[in-house]
């Protein structure tokens, strides 16, 4: 481009700074800034926006990831303390209850004792596939030692 062409628009200059243009334009404009100090100008606060906008995204995205582990580490210690309050308070209650259901067998209708121990034994059984495939999974999780 020669002084008699006109200046590259705001989005060729933006092009040529992030390296999207050919060979051949990239050389064109690169001609023209050589000779003109209003676009060159220009490409100087393009610089200065793109460098600010790559530290202010840097910085977005370390408050993010920080923000992000502070609630996980926040509900990682409300999940342990939730399933404690239920093994607390389920477990004791689970026990009399099969105490209790091996009491009174004789006295339920055997339909309803079936029933009975179908869900019971449902609810250890779950509780056992749950456990078990926690501790396995905790045994290959590639990220075990990742620190949140």
């Amino acid at each position: 481009m020669s002084l008699k062409q006109t200046c590259p628009d705001t989005e060729q200059l933006s092009a040529y700074l992030d390296g999207e243009l050919t060979q051949q334009q990239a050389q064109q404009v690169e001609h023209h800034l050589q000779d003109c100090e209003s676009c060159q100008a220009q490409l100087a606060q393009l610089e200065q926006l793109s460098a600010a906008l790559q530290h202010e995204g840097q910085r977005f995205k370390q408050v993010q990831f920080n923000a992000f582990a502070d609630s996980h580490e926040r509900s990682d210690w409300l999940v342990k303390l939730t399933w404690l309050l239920l093994l607390l308070g389920g477990l004791p209650l689970l026990g009399y209850s099969l105490y209790l259901h091996w009491q009174s067998l004789a006295e339920l209708e055997w339909w309803l004792a079936a029933a009975l121990g179908s869900l019971l034994g449902g609810l250890i059984l779950a509780f056992v596939v749950v456990l078990r495939e926690r501790l396995s999974a905790r045994k290959t999780d590639k990220f075990r030692k990742v620190q949140r």
